[in-house]
């Protein structure tokens, strides 16, 4: 099975690849989908580099104290930035971090400052057509026995026109595997599966922001508005927790669910208040009968799925208030949900965290203050369930390249939010309480230790689980420049928790203990035009029985010709179970990142080809085989393939407007 998830990404020419050239491949295997999303969404709406605060290099970046205070002694002594490039002379900064701050921020154009709406709308920053198509063989059951509708592949447009903190004008549609076009305005269907769309326009007036189609709003600390751009706990341990951008953001993605549709108008009244005003009706997928239960993966393939789709709507009305000051921001967060039909739990009773109910709202205030080398953020909200949460966070820069940042969060059980997403060990903002430590140590250039330690409980029941369980994770990541060429890395990361199993006895659940270990260990080495990476991945499970399981696997990219590159894996791997499977970062096509699990034993093999037509033109292939050597069918279910082998084909044309 392979997992691949599509980033919300916008591209042109020198975005091609953004993310690997500001990130070492080492680090590409720690990104965590919303990271990745975080990224690609600063570089769709950079800074301008001369009004950037300190805090916001701390918080958005996660630069140390020195490197802070090695910014501020070159602008004190060379004034504003005329370009970012610029950036290479500050003292202390590496290439890495250059890089990643250049690709986030601008100067202001001057020449550009004076041109009107309509000179604007003429030369725009990202300019492009992205069509996506893919298909595997050989077909699986579902598609065999006819019991998918629809045709064995996929499809996504993405089409963009936008300006960087001006106006964005953006597509989005896409065809799942075994779905079916299907034309019904009044549903809101328009023969595509998905389509998304926006129009977004900002100014430095009085009204400062208009936004109409898709959208999501990021406030506070996420208890309420949580967007799509929090990190969560991903592969950067300080970044995992600072967040100091409320704001609203055009939505691109294909993931049918998390989003806002209509329209949000953000307004400044006076210099240093904002005030933000969302509304939003969108149809959602559900179990309409006797109870009506909320479906949320998307997929139209079959008669049963295409029932589901688009039987309730969603109504939402809210809004923020932003109050900023030279070291405070507060804000104040309230939204008000309605659904069309009664939320029923159905046979869920395991949670009392579980939505049931017609009506919820949010209410919350949040703070951050900066103070010298340290900043605090928190947010404490209320439901209208009756719940509480709040989160309390405490970043703190030392020198010697020292950071550290120190969290406490609290969601009680019955504090539900439709639209939150904070820091967190589940999918959920609720029923939970943690402990988290973060560091992250540089010595000069060369060598770099980061990582966090997460001590959490869940007080009420979950899913799968009579009872509340608490557990701790662990994760780390060093890194040693050996030479300008060659680079070693290490990862490691473990759990500790508990979990209820069902044994022979379908209704007598036990409690046992549960523990995963992993560690990475590889090498960069980039030598002229070729570039090699061989990984070593061990992962050790203990549960009921013990797992283990290993990845051998040496990438190759070479840039063969100026306008042709090929990227290519040989990989091997064996694995007791799926308890000891293991992730590895997969190069795919351009925005598409594949993070598949392997278990099992056997082999794993793709090329991906990029040739450059033309200025206008790209094209990009991907063929990947997978073969087992334990098995004869794979999957399960109406994804089942009947063989042990199965081939992936995936096209990309990407044509710059």
């Amino acid at each position: 099975m392979t997992h691949t998830l599509c980033i919300n990404a916008q591209s042109n020419d020198e975005e091609l690849l953004w993310l690997q050239s500001i990130f070492s491949k080492d680090k590409m295997e720690l990104l965590s989908p919303k990271e990745v999303d975080y990224w690609l969404a600063f570089h769709r709406n950079p800074r301008n580099l001369n009004k950037l605060k300190t805090w916001e290099l701390q918080t958005l970046f996660g630069l140390t104290y020195e490197e802070i205070s090695s910014f501020k002694a070159y602008k004190k002594s060379f004034g504003a930035f005329v370009s970012t490039n610029e950036l290479k002379r500050v003292e202390g900064w590496n290439d890495d971090l250059v890089q990643l701050v250049k690709s986030c921020t601008y100067v202001s154009n001057f020449n550009e400052e004076g041109l009107s709406r309509k000179e604007q709308l003429k030369v725009p920053d990202l300019h492009y057509s992205l069509t996506n198509f893919g298909f595997s063989t050989p077909a699986s059951k579902g598609f065999l026995q006819n019991h998918y509708l629809g045709a064995p592949a996929y499809f996504q447009q993405k089409l963009l026109w936008s300006k960087r903190n001006n106006y964005s004008f953006g597509l989005t549609i896409q065809q799942d595997k075994g779905e079916v076009w299907d034309w019904n305005p009044s549903k809101s269907h328009f023969g595509f599966d998905f389509t998304s769309a926006h129009i977004n326009v900002q100014n430095d007036g009085f009204i400062r922001q208009l936004l109409i189609g898709d959208y999501q709003m990021i406030g506070g600390q996420g208890l309420v508005f949580g967007g799509g751009y929090f990190l969560g706990k991903g592969g950067d341990p300080i970044l995992n927790i600072t967040r100091a951008v409320s704001e609203a953001r055009p939505y691109t993605s294909v993931t049918e669910s998390g989003f806002f549709r209509g329209g949000l108008v953000a307004l400044q009244p006076l210099n240093n208040v904002k005030l933000t005003l969302v509304g939003s009706y969108k149809k959602l997928d559900a179990y309409a009968s006797d109870t009506t239960r909320v479906v949320s993966n998307g997929l139209h393939r079959t008669a049963t799925e295409i029932e589901k789709r688009s039987q309730i709507a969603l109504m939402s009305v809210g809004g923020r208030v932003d109050s900023h000051f030279k070291a405070l921001n507060i804000g104040c967060n309230f939204l008000r949900n309605q659904y069309s039909n009664y939320i029923d739990l159905g046979s869920r009773k395991d949670s009392l965290s579980v939505f049931e109910g017609k009506y919820s709202s949010n209410l919350s205030l949040d703070f951050n203050y900066y103070w010298r080398n340290i900043s605090f953020f928190s947010e404490v909200a209320r439901s209208s369930f009756g719940g509480t949460a709040f989160i309390f966070s405490t970043y703190v820069s030392l020198k010697k390249g020292l950071d550290l940042v120190f969290s406490y969060r609290g969601y009680d059980h019955n504090y539900l939010s439709l639209f939150g997403n904070s820091l967190s060990e589940s999918t959920n903002t609720t029923n939970e309480e943690g402990f988290y430590i973060g560091l992250k140590w540089k010595k000069g250039k060369k060598f770099l230790v980061e990582g966090y330690l997460d001590l959490y409980s869940f007080p009420f029941p979950t899913y799968r689980n009579d009872v509340g369980v608490e557990g701790i994770e662990f994760r780390s990541r060093s890194k040693l420049k050996v030479n300008s060429n060659t680079s070693l890395f290490l990862n490691i990361s473990m759990f500790d928790r508990g979990k209820y199993i069902t044994q022979e006895d379908y209704f007598k659940s036990v409690l046992i203990q549960e523990t995963s270990q992993k560690a990475t260990f590889g090498a960069l080495i980039e030598e002229h035009r070729i570039t090699l990476k061989p990984v070593v991945q061990v992962h050790l499970y203990q549960g009921l029985e013990e797992s283990f399981g290993y990845l051998l696997a040496q990438d190759v990219s070479a840039q063969l010709f100026d306008n042709l590159k090929i990227d290519t894996r040989v990989a091997y791997f064996s694995t007791d179970d799926y308890n000891s499977r293991l992730y590895s970062y997969e190069k795919n096509l351009q925005y598409v990142f594949s993070f598949p699990p392997y278990y099992g034993r056997g082999w794993k093999n793709y090329v991906l080809l990029k040739y450059k037509l033309s200025k206008r033109f790209r094209l990009t292939g991907r063929w990947s085989y997978t073969f087992y050597q334990d098995r004869e069918e794979i999957g399960s279910g109406w994804d089942e393939i009947d063989g042990n082998s199965k081939h992936d084909f995936t096209f990309q044309l990407k044509v710059s407007l």
